[in-house]
């Protein structure tokens, strides 16, 4: 291995994770895997590195270092990276970026399902008079969004809130998916975990004085079942609201019923990646 290369593994990995990468790559050779684990985040880190970003360890966090903002902090071992791939490598919201004809009528946005603040810290880059409110359930991740945004001197407000259609006791379920760090939901149905209160749209419109809501991306883990199609959904927010970005999954709604829902509303769809998009041309 070259000494370039090893000096490039230390400067991503503490000593312990570097040897072990640097062990694995040895076995490679020889035709067995070990640490796959270590491999595929490491093999994340270089996507992120070709697409210009720096990414170096920093104490217990990986930092993402970019000419558009100061550094993101994420967990080693975690789906953080995994987040950081579909919004910097698969650029995720460009499809929302291009609907918006100008940058500087983006002054508010909410953030709902903004796991370790990485998308707000996008949107600050992309827009840089917002205001956020960001809001996330989980203990970790929100603290972590707290470190990240103030890092970035992003002008925010964060709520450790689920998203629901109203305010109610929530439970976490960790069964979602493969139920790491980005994928977390949330219930009505009482368990033995942790639980947490729930804020509609409506709520957080209320509570922080919101006039127009410019963006409202949702990213709950569906959550958006219950914020968009449930019976007693109230849907005002969408009146005051410019462009939304929502993430559906398959396992909770049927993208269709949402479609519909928003093209009745006065919204103009497009898709993104995951994301459905919507500009209102109704209202604006």
């Amino acid at each position: 291995m070259r000494i370039s290369n090893l000096v490039a593994i230390f400067q991503r990995w503490p000593l312990k994770e570097g040897l072990q990468l640097c062990t694995s790559r040895l076995f490679k050779k020889m035709g067995f895997e070990v640490f796959n684990k270590i491999q595929y985040e490491d093999s994340k880190y270089f996507t992120l590195s070709a697409l210009g970003l720096q990414v170096k360890k920093h104490g217990k966090y990986t930092a993402i270092h970019s000419k558009d903002f100061k550094q993101i902090l994420i967990r080693r071992g975690t789906s953080d990276i995994d987040v950081a791939i579909q919004i910097f490598d698969w650029d995720e919201f460009a499809g929302l970026f291009s609907v918006i004809e100008d940058k500087n009528e983006i002054k508010t946005i909410i953030d709902a399902g903004a796991n370790i603040g990485i998308s707000s810290v996008k949107f600050k880059s992309a827009f840089p008079n917002v205001s956020i409110i960001a809001i996330e359930p989980d203990d970790s991740n929100f603290s972590l969004l707290n470190k990240n945004l103030t890092l970035n001197g992003v002008d925010y407000s964060s709520l450790k809130s689920g998203v629901w259609n109203k305010k109610t006791k929530l439970y976490f379920d960790r069964s979602f998916r493969d139920g790491r760090e980005w994928a977390i939901t949330v219930t009505e149905v009482p368990n033995s975990g942790p639980s947490i209160q729930s804020f509609s749209i409506n709520d957080i419109v209320e509570k922080y004085a919101i006039k127009v809501i410019d963006i409202l991306k949702v990213d709950i883990e569906g959550s958006e079942k219950q914020v968009f199609l449930e019976a007693n959904s109230n849907l005002e927010f969408l009146d005051i609201t410019r462009y939304v970005a929502v993430e559906l999954h398959d396992e909770f709604v049927e993208k269709e019923k949402i479609e519909k829902l928003l093209v009745d509303k006065g919204f103009q769809l497009t898709h993104s990646g995951e994301y459905l998009i919507g500009k209102n041309v109704i209202n604006f």
